[in-house]
């Protein structure tokens, strides 16, 4: 249901440590999200329109993160606990 026109994903993730690989937390014919634990980014890629946006984790005490992702016709959101961090058309 991830290539419907209008939809969110929302997770709690513990992410890896620098030395996990990468992690896709989700991956569709229209879009994906992945985790790089080397440089601490997320990747959200809007396959449809050949876009990405990175966004570099900022550390915290907890090692769980709460994150993200809306989509309409006209944007695709990220979301790092809470906060929109970025968006592309």
């Amino acid at each position: 249901q991830l290539d419907k026109e209008e939809g969110t994903i929302l997770s709690w993730i513990k992410l890896p440590d620098e030395n996990g690989p990468i992690g896709i937390l989700f991956d569709s014919q229209t879009k994906a999200l992945f985790f790089d634990p080397t440089g601490k980014k997320l990747t959200l890629i809007r396959k449809d329109a050949q876009k990405s946006l990175t966004y570099r984790v900022p550390p915290q005490k907890s090692p769980w993160y709460n994150i993200g992702v809306t989509w309409a016709p006209t944007k695709i959101s990220l979301y790092l606990n809470g906060e929109e961090v970025g968006k592309m058309p």
